[in-house]
């Protein structure tokens, strides 16, 4: 890690997977006298998550930025870099952590991270994802590109909610997570959103350099869909639309 980076880990995980949850617990056993800050992206107008997170932060050793709107990684250009150097100028970090919405590209995100600007003072760390063992039946999800590229990306694979998870579904996520054997630092199951602080600075056994080849650019399509039941889109307009014209 070149001297004066921040360490930095992302904590990926579709919606209700719990990495809100899973924040809020980090940073409730965040090291006496480190200072973290935590960027946050929310897919929609209010940011309910940003919200719940600075208030965990009110005694002023946690420091939260928004980047409201769309997935992280349609807006990881001027709007994300703004936020993220704002976030580290003003705040100094000792500890970086991106929680993105569950629909941003996990491959684009992790190279926004790695360019020549951000490798300046951005150290990624451990990659982070949480999945609910009862989706993993659902074929809608095992077919989806953005679920599918969070756990490619992971160095920490989690089922959490092992709490409201019947033991079939704890079955099928062992039995899941096995072909990944081999490419994560540490696979296992969870609930309330436990990540212990240890697996935060492991060594990555990902080869982020091959996510570069793959990574499909800042004219990219795809579905903003996180739940296999609803669906979003954004258009272009050059002018102001109402309800009513809605």
């Amino acid at each position: 890690m070149p001297i004066n980076t921040i360490p930095t880990n992302i904590i990926f995980g579709f919606l209700g997977a719990g990495k809100t949850t899973a924040i809020l617990d980090l940073l409730s056993r965040k090291p006496d006298g480190e200072r973290w800050a935590v960027l946050v992206n929310e897919f929609g107008e209010i940011g309910i998550d940003g919200k719940i997170i600075s208030q965990a932060g009110a005694d002023g050793d946690i420091a939260v930025k928004e980047i409201p709107g769309g997935c992280l990684c349609c807006v990881a250009g001027v709007p994300f870099q703004v936020g993220l150097t704002e976030l580290v100028r003003s705040a100094r970090p000792d500890r970086l952590i991106i929680e993105p919405t569950g629909l941003g590209h996990p491959k684009e995100i992790i190279n926004t991270l790695q360019n020549k600007t951000n490798q300046k003072f951005i150290a990624l760390q451990q990659i982070i994802t949480l999945v609910d063992p009862r989706k993993l039946h659902d074929e809608r999800y095992l077919n989806h590109e953005h679920f599918m590229g969070q756990i490619d990306v992971a160095d920490v694979l989690l089922a959490n909610k092992a709490d409201v998870c019947s033991q079939e579904n704890i079955d099928i996520f062992w039995q899941f997570a096995g072909v990944y054997a081999k490419t994560k630092s540490h696979i296992g199951v969870t609930q309330q959103g436990r990540v212990e602080l240890e697996w935060l600075d492991k060594n990555s056994i990902v080869d982020r350099h091959e996510l570069n080849s793959n990574s499909h650019g800042a004219d990219h399509h795809h579905s903003h869909s996180e739940d296999p039941n609803t669906q979003s889109w954004t258009f272009p307009f050059s002018e102001v639309l109402t309800m009513m014209r809605l």
